[in-house]
């Protein structure tokens, strides 16, 4: 007899599988439940137990993390479970260049309806000690200064704990300065880091060779009009010199200076080389040999005015140069002309021929004015230097009394400092100008004077916005008073104006003739403060009270300015709009000032 099914399997057993059933249903039904309240497709990260560089580096490690951002798509789960089952090899590994290596890791993954959460928990465990340190300079730059400055701060200490950042920082360091320091056939011998996790300590161990150092060959320019001989000097560049890429930036920066050359291009490969001699070639592109100018303006001082000028960048093949300029306005037009003959070290030497007649004809002044001379700039350091002699006549009226007319012979000295770290865009910044000169009676001059002047300035940022500048000017001169009727106009002191006591006329402030006419004095004292604010991108606007005056033997009568103005940062310079207003005699209601150019 064939059994039924219900005496094969058993009543109980049929019971007990119903529930077993009914039990994995439930299961399945709780997990697409559970699943279909979470988004599949978002990932959130939590990393406990680590924070700044070593968090950062775990994240960047982990590879999940790309998969956090708003607009990641999500891999499938059996992907995301697979990357989060690695994550603890991913955080070893970005621990271990900061000296970790026995960290513990708690990992977990959970479905949440915000979607997946990605938790990991470190303990980086204890750092691992540097306890030798074995760095070898071999070849030539063993006794290269620059090498051995170089390793002092070499970033790796004995006894601190072992940074892989700071081992590749050096390895990678080395190699630039061989590079910059001609040792093209420079490498490493040994270069490791020697680690026993047993005994918990790590080793750094770097042998590096430089081998020899090339050195630089013959100078050749190229596609210029200009002597090489002229050239060369511009350049300390030696045939057997030792090769330095710093010296080869100095000669391309100074070139580009000179004003000759708008494109530099210096070819010194060691491809080129011969027996490790490379030489170096220098092509040239030249500016355009002329410039002209022209420029219109207007100020309240002068009225319109006009300025045009020529420039001959070369005027021979010798470097000599040639400028011209001529201005025109209602109170007053110049004509002057400069020839400028580079020196031995045309960077920083050169002596000009000047001629330059003047004239004024306004309420204050009334004078013709002729100089010729001669003058030697150069540069030492962060100081400019200009000595000068000049032959100066001058036909003048000052005030109400009578046209004279003086001629003096005139030798002078002026030294200007400039400390400033950006001359288009100052944010800090000082400059100090001295300057003497005189004439006497015993050398082709009608009288005999001594005059000083100083003028400094000083810029400084408190923030991004605000800046604070001061500048003082004072000036004295040495004279008898039978003299100083004769001393020209173009030689007194004056305060007022756009660079002095705004909110004052041009050259209005001084002592004065009977009539009330300025004439002008001995000595000047002008102190100005202003501060800045930027508003907008290239825009400030700014505040000022400035005081000073031009006086004679007596104490000073200080005059106050004070106004406003506007600042806008144009790519050659700062624009300066200022109303000012005197607020002494003879000061005006307001007064506007126009000035353009470097601040220091």
């Amino acid at each position: 007899m064939t059994p039924t099914l219900d005496q094969f399997i058993g009543f109980g057993n049929v019971t007990r599988c119903s529930s077993i059933l009914l039990v994995l249903l439930a299961l399945l039904a709780t997990s697409l439940t559970a699943h279909a309240d979470t988004d599949p497709t978002r990932l959130r990260l939590e990393i406990a137990g680590v924070r700044s560089e070593l968090r950062t580096n775990v994240e960047a490690f982990l590879r999940l993390q790309p998969f956090t951002a708003a607009d990641a798509t999500l891999p499938g789960e059996s992907r995301v479970r697979w990357l989060h089952q690695r994550a603890p090899d991913d955080i070893r590994a970005a621990l271990q260049p900061f000296g970790y290596y026995q960290p513990e890791i708690d990992t977990e993954l959970t479905a949440t309806p915000e979607g997946w959460l990605a938790q990991y928990t470190i303990d980086p465990g204890p750092a691992l000690p540097l306890v030798d340190l074995d760095i070898q300079i071999r070849g030539e730059g063993e006794t290269d200064p620059a090498f051995q400055a170089l390793l002092s701060p070499a970033g790796l200490e004995v006894g601190a704990t072992l940074d892989q950042r700071q081992y590749e920082r050096l390895r990678n360091r080395l190699q630039s300065l061989a590079t910059e320091r001609g040792y093209f056939d420079a490498r490493f011998q040994r270069s490791q880091i020697q680690i026993d996790l047993e005994a918990y300590q790590a080793t750094v161990v770097v042998h590096y060779d430089t081998q020899h150092r090339y050195q630089f060959g013959d100078v050749r320019f190229e596609n210029s009009p200009l002597l090489p001989s002229f050239l060369g000097r511009f350049i300390d560049l030696q045939p057997g010199q030792a090769f330095s890429a710093a010296a080869l930036q100095r000669v391309q920066s100074d070139l580009v200076n000179s004003g000759y050359f708008d494109q530099v291009m210096i070819n010194a490969s060691p491809d080129t080389a011969e027996d490790r001699v490379i030489p170096v070639v220098i092509d040239l592109t030249m500016r355009s040999r002329s410039k002209y100018t022209l420029g219109l303006g207007y100020a309240t001082d002068t009225g319109p005015r006009a300025r045009a000028g020529l420039e001959r960048r070369w005027v021979n093949r010798r470097g000599h140069q040639f400028e011209a300029q001529a201005l025109i306005s209602q109170i007053r037009y110049g004509v002057g002309t400069a020839y400028t003959i580079p020196g031995a070290d045309p960077r920083n030497d050169a002596y000009v021929l000047r001629a330059r007649i003047d004239a004024e004809d306004s309420s204050r002044k009334d004078s013709v004015t002729g100089v010729f001379g001669l003058s030697r700039r150069f540069q030492r350091g962060q100081w400019s230097h200009l000595l000068s002699l000049d032959y100066q006549w001058e036909r003048f009226t000052a005030g109400s009394a009578e046209r004279r007319s003086t001629h003096l012979l005139i030798p002078s000295a002026r030294s200007t400092w400039v400390n400033v770290d950006d001359r288009l865009q100052v944010r800090h910044g000082q400059s100090l100008t001295l300057e003497l000169r005189g004439a006497s009676e015993q050398v082709l001059s009608a009288i005999n004077f001594a005059q000083g002047s100083v003028n400094g300035k000083w810029i400084h940022s408190f923030s991004d916005n605000q800046r604070l500048l001061l500048r003082v000017q004072a000036g004295s001169t040495l004279i008898d008073d039978d003299d100083f009727a004769k001393l020209p106009t173009s030689l007194r002191f004056y305060a007022g104006g756009d660079n002095s006591v705004r909110g004052y006329g041009l050259d209005s402030i001084g002592p004065r003739d009977t009539e009330g006419r300025v004439i002008g004095g001995r000595h000047v004292l002008v102190a100005s403060i202003e501060v800045d604010h930027r508003f907008r991108d290239n825009w400030r606007v700014a505040a000022f009270v400035d005081v000073g005056d031009a006086f004679d033997n007596e104490a000073p009568d200080l005059r106050t300015g004070a106004g406003l103005g506007l600042r806008w940062q144009s790519p050659v310079g700062p624009v300066r709009l200022d109303i000012g207003h005197g607020l002494d005699e003879p000061g005006d209601d307001f007064r506007i000032h126009f000035s353009l150019g470097p601040e220091l």
